[in-house]
């Protein structure tokens, strides 16, 4: 199964004998053409699993690009990623090259390498697209994927330290009730 683009044959026939044969001349020749039939090859992005992001540094995770079959031509896919939740450069960097060639006869996988950028804020889980934008000689069946980057750091806590205001009456007198917040 592969795609390429038809073919024309011809066929050259000597003959020994011809008086067997009612064609004038001793040569027959016959032309033809193979239809092809196996269709362009599909691309999917594999989904990923969740990405942690760390407290510093760099998390790198690799995404499939994958076709269903191969071609007699050179396969481009090219690809972008773009924000939802997450911002580039901040939470995310697309490092790959974004366009990826698959040549004829070589493995029908390759690989795009996504760097999450690691920290210490808690926040809610983030997330940005990956999506095939172009892919001459192939079909785009699953073309994009969300990435989700997954905080892994702690809520901040509220500790309330000295005093106790007797409850009662309001008076005039304000009780102050000191208080810690830890990021």
């Amino acid at each position: 199964l592969i795609h390429e683009p038809d073919e024309n044959f011809s066929l050259t026939a000597a003959v020994d004998d011809p008086t067997t044969i009612t064609a004038a001349g001793s040569v027959l020749n016959a032309a033809g053409l193979i239809r092809n039939d196996d269709g362009n090859p599909t691309v999917n992005l594999i989904p990923i699993d969740t990405i942690s992001e760390g407290n510093s540094g760099v998390v790198q995770k690799q995404v499939e690009v994958r076709l269903n079959h191969g071609s007699s031509l050179p396969t481009q896919i090219e690809l972008v990623a773009s924000d939802l939740t997450a911002v580039a450069s901040a939470d995310y960097v697309y490092l790959s090259s974004n366009t990826l060639t698959f040549q004829p006869g070589a493995p029908l996988s390759q690989f795009v390498t996504v760097e999450v950028k690691g920290d210490t804020l808690f926040e809610r889980d983030e997330q940005f697209r990956l999506e095939i934008v172009s892919s001459p000689n192939a079909l785009i069946d699953t073309g994009r994927i969300d990435i989700t980057i997954a905080n892994d750091d702690a809520p901040p806590t509220l500790t309330v330290t000295g005093g106790s205001p007797v409850e009662g009456n309001v008076t005039a007198d304000n009780h102050v009730v000191p208080f810690t917040l830890a990021l």
